[in-house]
């Protein structure tokens, strides 16, 4: 009885993680439709266990505020494995079983960290476990990374990128920052009341229910014939530098360099600087997350017909420059003025931040050649991630330096921070240029057999 219910079982999950190949377009439109799914309640997850949210929560468990910023940035690191999961990714012909172990496992770890603070109460266990549950989640969700991306791009021809991604990201950024707006109402309440671990229970009981629902989008996504030619003729080292000896795809990791050490250098601390010296309450950053969310439903379908008649180059560039300026304008962000700068710099800033994440994924799918293409990604994200994260490092020395001779212009008290957002515009725009004037002028490789029904 047990061996038939065992063989029962192994069936199903052969059919479903690999023999599910989609034969036509209703079935490609079926599965990237699942994918939409899936990457709504990823961002939710995510947009409820970074930033501010985080912040809020090292700050409860009794975290430094310099430290604060160095765990904030723990994802940025924890992209190192990313080639190795390109590598890995590589042995196995169907990847759809690896990347819904690994979603579960990563969404799971990330559920789990709310939990800690209910259960563990000595401080030093208690900040331990959470970061090796938050760097634990993140090394397992850039292990799977270039599978994933591989997937939902195999899934995509690449005429119609531009239009799916802009939708997708639509749907993405309304449903978490509605989600996360009356999650954040809660932890309000709960912390007015001095209930902040029952808050963080609660907080954890929805990430789990989004995890569930993230699981079972990603299982009903086809996955057809990969075109990508592995690169099991050669050796990891040589795997590893394949993406340097590219001429087309260096100035893709040069790009990625100096927009990771442009946001790690003031992003992970600026979560702390809202909820601490500005204090901004949980509402109204979920409120302002809810404005910027419609922002960002109009501008990325906006962002997506640009990038089809123009190109994934221009759009990145111009949305850079978008964020460059109002991390610009965030220089003079006081607690006088952050009732009307504040929301006016979000809502700007979420014009260029509503396409980054789709813009970055494209641009290298534009210039990566088809032969170990998923390795070529992971390496960008490994060595540009592991660079940006020395940013967190030297944003942690400038704010202690800044701390200790209490800094000041025309009179006025200056934060750390501040300092941290002048630096991170300037490379911002740095990158900006670079992008225009060399990553433009270069030719984007084209496939034309991804995404369709054979």
């Amino acid at each position: 009885m047990l061996y038939y219910y065992y063989m029962y079982v192994m069936g199903r999950i052969r059919k479903k993680y690999f023999n599910q190949i989609p034969e036509d377009s209703g079935q490609y439109l079926k599965s990237r439709r699942a994918f939409t799914f899936d990457g709504i309640t990823a961002l939710t997850i995510l947009s409820m266990t970074l930033n501010s949210y985080l912040s809020g929560f090292l700050q409860f468990i009794g975290v430094s505020a310099s430290f604060n910023g160095i765990i904030s940035a723990i994802p940025t690191l924890a992209a190192f494995s990313q080639p190795f999961g390109a590598a890995f990714g590589q042995r196995f012909k169907k990847k759809k079983l690896l990347v819904s172990i690994g979603a579960i496992t990563h969404r799971t770890m990330l559920t789990l960290m709310f939990v800690v603070p209910f259960v563990v109460h000595n401080i030093t266990l208690k900040i331990t476990l959470v970061v090796i549950l938050f760097f634990g989640a993140h090394f397992i969700g850039s292990f799977i990374s270039p599978a994933a991306t591989n997937w939902i791009i195999s899934l995509t021809p690449q005429r119609l990128r531009g239009r799916y991604f802009s939708i997708r990201e639509l749907y993405c950024v309304v449903i978490s920052a509605v989600v996360c707006l009356g999650a954040g109402y809660m932890l309000d309440v709960f912390k007015a009341d001095s209930k902040q671990e029952i808050g963080y229970l609660w907080y954890a009981v929805i990430l789990g229910v989004l995890t569930i629902v993230n699981f079972i989008s990603l299982t009903t996504v086809m996955e057809p014939e990969s075109v990508e030619e592995p690169t099991n003729d050669i050796t990891l080292i040589q795997s590893f530098l394949l993406p340097f000896k590219e001429k087309l795809f260096r100035p893709i990791i040069i790009m990625n360099i100096i927009w990771n050490l442009g946001i790690q250098v003031a992003v992970p601390y600026w979560g702390l600087y809202m909820v601490s010296d500005l204090a901004i309450p949980y509402a109204t950053i979920s409120i302002i997350g809810i404005i910027c969310g419609v922002v960002k439903a109009f501008s990325v379908r906006w962002w997506g017909k640009v990038a089809d008649r123009k190109s994934w180059a221009l759009v990145c560039k111009v949305a850079i420059s978008i964020i460059a300026i109002t991390h610009f304008a965030n220089l003079f962000l006081v607690k006088s003025n952050a009732s009307w700068l504040f929301p006016i710099s979000a809502i700007i800033a979420n014009i260029g931040w509503s396409v980054i994440g789709i813009a970055f994924v494209n641009i290298q799918y534009d210039f990566a050649p088809v032969k170990g293409r998923t390795m070529y990604v992971g390496v960008n994200a490994a060595v540009t991630g592991i660079i940006g994260f020395f940013g967190v490092f030297i944003g942690a020395f400038i704010m202690e330096v800044v701390a200790k001779h209490n800094l000041a212009i025309f009179g006025l008290p200056i934060r750390g921070q501040q300092i941290l957002m002048l630096i991170s515009g300037t490379l911002l725009f740095t990158c900006a240029v670079y992008i225009h004037f060399v990553i433009q002028k270069n030719k984007k490789i084209i496939n034309k057999t991804e995404g369709i029904a054979v």
